[in-house]
């Protein structure tokens, strides 16, 4: 009696938890139009249903066995599709990144070609580095899609089939139950009746029979599922880290042969060359009988000397 009361306590409490949320979605959508507010209240109560559906597969089962089968399944099932969700997220952005920074490596690119020899060539070259890392990154993802995101992707329908398959050992546990009932009222409205409570027996043997081969294969089944599920993790997080650490190496290298690349901006050359271009010929030509003066001057020997 205290348990009963304190279920329906907690169902109380629940529904006075819903009761408020929806006056205060209600009051949400009083300066909004009918549609937006029938799909405000749609997307309410998909939560709910969502919420009460995990709920249910985690607690039915007619046996602490089904109930633990049901509960690893969804956990695995909702583990790796979020997981899967995540990564794709991840996927998704970091092609929007490898666009701009090839965006960027043209302007630098373009902006290298008005600029001195010196600075252009380092430019370039760090343009070329750039897009050679975006390279590496694109196979690394391409790689990432095809042996992490679609062995994720996939155990949306491999968690159904385990799930089908329990459903079906609960299917022949009933059909067993049942069989057990008839076997007793049999025996009890029609106890002279020898047929047709040996024919009611040897239906229980059946399903009693159906139900120990149902357990043995299912029970093979879960440890072929776990036992693959744990190889494809292993292997997922394998390809990964060995994915990143080439992709990091292959970057490194690209990355020194630009930093080496730097060493092609020299300060007073670069000053010179620009000087050069940018001074007037004919304010040029008039600075040369002075620069040649003076180093008429500086070729004459001094007094002391």
């Amino acid at each position: 009696r205290k348990e009963r009361g304190e279920r329906l306590r907690v169902k109380v409490l629940v529904e006075c938890d819903r009761g408020r949320a929806a006056e205060q979605q209600s009051d949400k959508d009083k300066g909004k139009p009918l549609s937006q507010r029938n799909n405000s209240f749609a997307s309410t109560s998909y939560h709910h249903q969502t919420d009460d559906m995990s709920q249910s597969s985690s607690l039915r089962g007619s046996d602490p066995t089904a109930r633990a089968l049901y509960k690893k399944i969804h956990v695995i099932e909702n583990g790796f599709k979020q997981a899967a969700e995540a990564l794709t997220v991840i996927q998704r952005t970091e092609t929007k990144m490898a666009a701009r920074r090839i965006g960027f490596a043209q302007q630098l690119q373009l902006y290298g070609e008005e600029e001195t020899p010196g600075v252009r060539r380092a430019l370039a070259t760090m343009a070329a580095s750039i897009n050679r890392i975006e390279e590496h990154r694109q196979t690394r993802t391409n790689q990432m899609e095809g042996h992490v995101l679609d062995v994720l992707q996939s155990y949306e329908a491999k968690c159904k089939a385990a799930k089908h398959e329990v459903s079906e050992r609960e299917r022949l546990k009933e059909k067993l139950v049942h069989r057990q009932k008839a076997l007793e009222r049999v025996q009890t409205r029609e106890p002279l009746n020898t047929a047709k409570i040996n024919h009611a027996k040897v239906d229980l043997a059946g399903a009693n029979s159906e139900c120990a081969q149902a357990d043995q294969t299912m029970l093979d089944n879960m440890i072929r599922f776990e036992r693959e599920k744990l190889n494809n993790l292993k292997a997922m997080l394998t390809e990964m880290i060995v994915g990143d650490m080439n992709f990091h190496a292959r970057s490194l290298e690209v990355l020194t042969a630009a930093h080496e690349a730097i060493s092609f901006i020299n300060t007073d050359v670069d000053l010179r060359d620009m000087l050069v271009i940018n001074v007037d010929p004919q304010h040029q030509q008039h600075m040369q009988p002075q620069q040649q003066q003076q180093q008429q001057l500086q070729a004459q020997p001094s007094f002391d000397e």
